[in-house]
C-alpha cells in the first residue's frame, strides 16, 4: 500500500483555512472538479473532470483540528487523515485529495502560503 504524507503551512487563521477546506459544495477553487454531490451528513460525491465519481464517507470530524473520510471510486480505495494545527499548518496523510498544490489554490485572501513538503512511501 502506497501512503503519502503532505504538509502544508498557510498563513491564515485557522478558521478559515477549515472553513474552505471542509465546504464540499464549494469546489471553485478545484480546478480538477467538476462538481461535488452531499448525499447525506456524513457522505459526499466529487465528480472530477475525467468522469470519474469519488465517494467520500467522513469517519471523524473535529471543527478546525481533525478531518477524516474513506474514499472510493473505480481506481482507488483509501482513507484520508487531515489534522490542522494553529499557525496554519496542515497535514495530510491519503493517497490525495490535499496537495501541496492546493494550498496554493486555496480562496483565502491571506499573506502567501510557505512550507509545503511530501513525503511518499510504499
Amino acid at each position: 500500500m502506497t501512503t503519502s504524507s503532505i504538509r502544508a503551512k498557510i498563513d491564515c487563521p485557522i478558521e478559515r483555512v477549515w472553513a474552505v477546506v471542509t465546504a464540499v459544495d464549494d469546489y471553485s477553487w478545484r480546478s480538477d472538479l467538476s462538481g461535488t454531490e452531499i448525499l447525506d451528513e456524513r457522505r459526499f460525491v466529487e465528480y472530477a473532470k475525467g468522469g470519474i465519481a469519488t465517494t467520500f464517507t467522513v469517519t471523524a470530524m473535529e471543527t478546525c483540528r481533525r478531518w477524516e473520510f474513506d474514499m472510493e471510486n473505480a481506481n482507488m480505495t483509501g482513507h484520508w487523515s487531515g489534522v490542522f494545527t494553529a499557525g496554519g499548518s496542515v497535514r495530510a496523510y491519503s493517497p490525495r485529495r490535499f496537495s501541496a498544490r492546493a494550498a496554493d489554490s486555496l480562496p483565502l485572501r491571506c499573506s502567501a502560503r510557505s512550507s509545503r513538503t511530501h513525503r511518499l512511501s510504499q
